[in-house]
């Protein structure tokens, strides 16, 4: 290890989570550095190598301690490369995108330096600079700021799996009319594409109602910035009609879905799932909730391929509530992340809660593809002894590392990081932070947090980045040593639980097998969590799909749906012969669009009053189930999603709820579900 390139700190800020604390220890330069380079990082990461000669260190608190220079001789020592921290450079100021919550008023964060886009209960997203994050985390109203971070993205015959085909043909049908569906996705959408337009009797129809590009730098063409939120780019319906009878694609609607990533169409394909109405194939491929309306909201960050982010991804749930106004509307998320508590407690998650409060609001997430991955590890520390976990780096590694280690509040645990070679930074105490510029094989910041307070539970947080005489995180074998401290509590002896950050392909050397690999937002208390099966779930769940339980013990995921071999909307930027027009994909993205396609035909069932946690009750309660059990399994939650027969126990309810009962019928309501049969199982 490098001494002279270590800085460290007692007390970590209590309010900012383990990135946002271990940045803290960074020198300006570093930071500013991070910032500058953050967007290109995402795209295409390229490790840089700026001498730090005489660079001054600073603490979100205000301290500073002067960086001794580097040795006559030795490696220049560099700064992290950049791993997707959510700082950014505005003007020349590093400004960085947060979640905050909060006591009292909103307005008051504003008064503290924060410009906020969007408020859900006690949670608000924001733009701040870095510089007044002191002030605000001072503040006695604030209770944690977040760091955003990046999230990954997670028809035929799945339709007729999930029983939504015999929905469609109840008298009057149920297809998702009057109904909202918000596809929150990365890689934009073909608004051009046949199964997003209507052309009966007349010129072309879009049925996308709103279309918010958050990527979009300013307005453009007949676009305009969103005024609540005060970036990107929304279209109307009326724009988006008037492009398509122009002779000029995208000369009104400059939005094109991206081609070149990773991804290519994500959220093209998952609003065909969920809504898409099969036009282009004379209904063959026919989407769950065909008449629904769609508010796409493009949350690729600017300037990269098949990322979004977090705070971001509030601000879409914000705008996809508030463009459905009255109407009953479900927004799906398929985007997630390896990072945070993983019990509900994260401010995204939170924020989720607070937004699904009212009734005629829910929201579906994706479980997440994580199970196979071997990025979660559990480990318990002996009394008075140590343990240790390792982390694999390939060769191949681009990017740094995040990883976050969680235990019992009551527990302390000192950490020390030990390189592929042996190398070993200083050890940190419970309640300390440590930088370590270069220790010859790779750049760490360590932040250990006692009694987060999100929680009260402890996090260790480690940036493991690119470093050393190469200018990269060196490959093989590193160490994160635990040793139990001597104050901890006798009666203490829980078990640890450390995520690597779902953007790189480390792992651990011995990884969780089968439990606790759910991403963030899927762990929210209020959203509906769902996880990948074959179309018919006697084919199984899928070997990616994330595993429950959450850490603190609750059932997630709540239910299955279909997410292999999903036929759907291929996006295009010209025209395909109709063959062309569709694509397979497979991963809890997919199942996830089927399940918010499921609960817009429930919505249609029983108008606005129906809330998001009676919602998930009902799916969780005539899911179809493997075999003849009726317990819960951390694969596959309750079962596989039965459209038939929640709308029909929907109804039910409902009737009796009006005084109708088995023997009446309620024009108002669509009765006619009657005819399905009264055992839901008999309707598989």
């Amino acid at each position: 290890m490098a001494d002279n390139d270590s800085t460290s700190g007692p007390s970590p800020h209590q309010k900012l989570d383990p990135r946002l604390s271990a940045l803290a220890r960074l020198p300006r330069e570093a930071l500013e550095r991070i910032a500058l380079q953050d967007r290109r990082a995402r795209s295409n990461v390229r490790e840089i190598a700026p001498r730090l000669r005489g660079v001054e260190a600073i603490d979100l608190s205000g301290s500073r301690v002067d960086e001794d220079a580097e040795a006559p001789g030795a490696a220049a020592p560099r700064v992290p490369a950049p791993l997707l921290h959510g700082l950014r450079m505005v003007e020349g100021e590093i400004v960085a995108d947060v979640l905050v919550r909060f006591r009292g008023d909103a307005g008051r964060l504003a008064d503290l330096g924060a410009q906020v886009r969007s408020v859900a209960g006690d949670v608000a997203t924001a733009v701040v600079a870095l510089r007044a994050v002191q002030r605000l985390e001072q503040d006695p109203d604030t209770i944690f700021i977040e760091l955003s971070r990046p999230a990954l993205p997670l028809l035929d015959r799945s339709v007729q799996a999930i029983h939504a085909d015999t929905v469609h043909r109840a008298s009057p049908p149920i297809r998702g009319a009057g109904t909202v569906i918000g596809i929150i996705d990365v890689d934009g959408i073909d608004f051009h594409h046949p199964d997003f337009i209507v052309a009966a009797g007349g010129a072309p129809r879009t049925r996308i109602a709103w279309l918010w590009d958050q990527q979009a730098a300013g307005p453009r063409a007949a676009g305009a910035v969103p005024a609540r939120w005060g970036y990107g780019v929304e279209y109307s319906a009326a724009d988006i009609d008037r492009d398509l009878a122009s002779a000029a694609p995208y000369a009104v609607v400059d939005h094109r879905p991206d081609l070149e990533g990773a991804i290519l169409g994500h959220g093209t394909h998952m609003a065909g799932i969920a809504a898409g109405n099969g036009r282009a194939l004379e209904g063959k491929y026919t989407g769950v909730a065909p008449e629904a309306e769609i508010v796409f909201v493009n949350t690729t960050s600017s300037g990269t391929r098949g990322l979004g982010d977090m705070s971001r991804l509030c601000d879409a749930i914000a705008y996809v509530f508030d463009r459905a106004g009255d109407r009953p509307c479900v927004a799906s998320i398929s985007l997630g992340d390896n990072l945070g508590p993983h019990d509900g407690t994260s401010l995204v998650e939170r924020f989720i809660d607070a937004a699904v409060a009212r009734p005629g609001r829910a929201v579906v997430v994706a479980a997440g593809n994580s199970n196979d991955r071997g990025q979660h590890a559990e480990i318990c520390v002996p009394p008075a002894g140590a343990a240790s976990l390792e982390l694999i780096v390939p060769p191949s590694a681009r990017f740094g590392e995040a990883i976050e280690i969680w235990y019992p509040g009551d527990d302390r645990l000192e950490l020390t990081v030990v390189g592929p070679g042996g190398e070993r930074a200083a050890s940190v105490p419970p309640g300390t932070s440590l930088a370590v510029l270069d220790m010859g094989v790779g750049a760490v910041a360590v932040s250990s947090i006692v009694r987060d307070g999100r929680n009260g539970d402890n996090v260790i947080g480690l940036l493991l980045q690119p470093g050393g005489p190469l200018g990269r995180l060196a490959s093989g074998r590193w160490r994160l040593e635990l040793r139990r401290v001597q104050d901890a509590s006798p009666a203490v002896g829980g078990v640890c639980h450390a995520w690597i950050d779902g953007n790189t392909d480390a792992r651990w050397a011995h990884p969780a097998k089968g439990r606790c690999t759910l991403t963030t937002p899927a762990t929210s208390r209020g959203a509906i969590t769902v996880g990948n099966c074959m179309p018919s779930l006697s084919g199984g769940v899928s070997d990616t799909s994330s595993r429950g339980p959450t850490r603190d013990g609750r059932r997630k995921p709540d239910v299955v749906a279909p997410g292999r071999a999903i036929t759907a909307p291929l996006a295009c930027a010209t025209p395909l012969a109709r063959e062309q027009a569709y694509e397979s994909g497979f991963g809890t993205s997919q199942a996830a669009a089927h399940v918010a396609g499921v609960a817009a035909l429930l919505f249609q069932c029983r108008g606005g009053s129906l809330d998001a946690l009676s919602l998930k009750a009902l799916l969780a309660s005539t899911a179809e189930r493997a075999g003849s059990g009726d317990a819960w399994d951390p694969a596959a939650g309750w079962g596989c999603v039965h459209a038939a027969a929640a709308a029909k126990a929907l109804v039910a309810v409902a009737q009796e709820a009006e005084g109708h009962g088995r023997g009446g019928a309620d024009p108002a309501l669509p009765s006619a579900m009657a005819p399905l049969g009264s055992d839901r199982r008999s309707m598989q």
